[in-house]
């Protein structure tokens, strides 16, 4: 996993701080994660799944 460094929306590019290129498919879709939350999206989970995750009963997952 490597740092995003930039991202050019009009050429849906983004640029890691590795120096890899990705080509983003699609428009993608306006989310909105808690700053606790943050680290969940780091290792892979959506928004979609934090949500649900955040909806589960304390301990459900622990």
């Amino acid at each position: 996993m490597s740092k995003i460094e930039k991202i050019f929306p009009n050429k849906r590019l983004i640029i890691t701080a590795s120096g890899s290129f990705y080509n983003v498919i699609g428009s993608g879709d306006v989310a909105q994660v808690q700053l606790k939350d943050f680290e969940l999206l780091r290792h892979g989970f959506s928004p979609e799944q934090i949500t649900q995750l955040n909806l589960a009963p304390n301990g459900f997952f622990h």
